[in-house]
């Protein structure tokens, strides 16, 4: 087994909700479980370690080295599974996934499981989408009724899809919340805070959750208006790179 998970603190869970928001396109989901952690005060329980995480170390602003690793927050009547990366092989997130959700089970279970993932598109939605993909329907009509978009076709890769299915093998109820995300961040491999902001309206209000949500569009503004930046010099270099070309041919 590749998978080492390493308490550093005592918890007992009464069926807590599992939050799952491991990095992905567009970083949409590890923007949620980051900013549920900064504003509810998480508290670190466990440090989940693999062979299958990227072979390398993450070097901080000390010099400091360390593993690429997933953690296990506390946070009021929920679980956090956030992480640095995502193992590299689908073996190794099915295991990965099997392994997180037995362990919480153990430690005194799981009322129900929600991840969260993006759903990619080439144009710039101007207000974004969130669906929906479960493991049952109750669960998925109480998020449709909030205002999400049930998926009925395609598939969710890495684990903050492939943990739902391993959610059902232990009759938890769970869903995927899929934000609505622009390929050009996601290229860019910049953080999509719009779509993390689509998310964490539908699950303050499913949770209860008191968060203000208005700083992520500060953020989403600045990531949007350096993507601006940059193709419009990336098309004035173009333009005179041919005004270059075309000088050259006209001298000849």
């Amino acid at each position: 087994m590749s998978v080492k998970i390493k308490l550093i603190k005592e918890v007992r869970l009464e069926n807590d909700v599992l939050l799952v928001g491991l990095p992905g396109m567009g970083y949409v989901a590890k923007a949620v479980a980051d900013f549920i952690i900064n504003n509810l005060g998480g508290e670190l329980f466990a440090k989940i370690y693999s062979y299958a995480f990227p072979p390398q170390i993450l070097v901080g602003y000390d010099g400091i080295g360390r593993l690429p690793k997933a953690y296990l927050y506390k946070v009021n009547n929920m679980v956090i599974f956030t992480g640095d990366a995502q193992p590299l092989s689908p073996e190794a997130q099915n295991e990965l996934s099997h392994e997180v959700i037995k362990k919480l089970i153990d430690l005194g279970g799981l009322s129900k499981v929600i991840a969260g993932a993006a759903y990619v598109e080439s144009a710039m939605p101007e207000e974004r989408k969130v669906y929906v993909v479960g493991n049952d329907l109750r669960i998925i009509n109480e998020f449709k009724k909030l205002g999400a978009q049930v998926l009925n076709e395609g598939v969710i890769s890495g684990i903050n899809g492939a943990i739902i299915g391993w959610a059902g093998y232990y009759d938890i109820p769970a869903v995927t919340l899929l934000g609505e995300t622009w390929s050009v961040i996601v290229d860019s491999n910049m953080t999509d805070y719009r779509a993390a902001k689509a998310i964490l309206k539908i699950l303050c209000k499913y949770l209860n959750l008191d968060l203000n949500l208005n700083v992520l569009d500060m953020r989403a503004n600045e990531i949007e208006s350096k993507i601006r930046e940059y193709y419009r010099e990336m098309i004035s270099q173009m333009r005179r790179e041919e005004g270059k070309r075309r000088g050259i041919m006209h001298t000849m």
